[in-house]
């Protein structure tokens, strides 16, 4: 995933594996020589400059840059509801023992991640809330019947 934001004529890129969680940082299309997992380091006429990085993709990202913060991205409230939705399935997946339990939790990362990447897109707002709900009850639903099924089966075993 990547964020890019323009500060002061200078254009920042953020990118950042949600599998692995790497990180690379450019500033101006040129790559950062990274020091750490958040620590990024330039130079500029001559003078090193450090780049630590806050945060990540989920929860928003800001850039400290010589003790000035460069705010890429921050979940506004209605965000912050998106993304943690589909956890709401998971009260009734514990509910329903172990094999719904894991199930509901897994229905429900899936659904966190989808929210994430729609909510990150350039898709307008009231399209962007109805696709995560829309997804939302999608996840839901899907475990819920895999769960059925599975008990149903073993039902007919026993």
């Amino acid at each position: 995933m990547v964020i890019v934001s323009k500060v002061e004529e200078i254009i920042y890129s953020y990118q950042e594996s949600i599998m692995t969680g790497k990180k690379e940082v450019y500033r101006n299309g040129v790559k950062l020589k990274r020091l750490n997992k958040k620590i990024f380091q330039f130079e500029e006429e001559g003078v090193e400059h450090s780049l630590i990085v806050k945060g990540n993709y989920l929860f928003g990202v800001t850039l400290i840059i010589d003790s000035k913060k460069v705010v890429l991205l921050k979940n506004k409230w209605y965000e912050w509801i998106l993304i943690f939705l589909p956890f709401l399935g998971m009260a009734l997946g514990v509910f329903c023992g172990a094999i719904g339990g894991a199930l509901s939790a897994i229905s429900a990362v899936f659904g966190a991640m989808s929210n994430i990447s729609i909510l990150r897109s350039k898709m307008h707002i009231v399209g962007k809330i109805a696709l995560c709900i829309i997804i939302t009850i999608i996840v839901s639903l899907l475990w819920f019947f895999i769960f059925a099924a599975i008990v149903g089966g073993l039902s007919k075993i026993f």
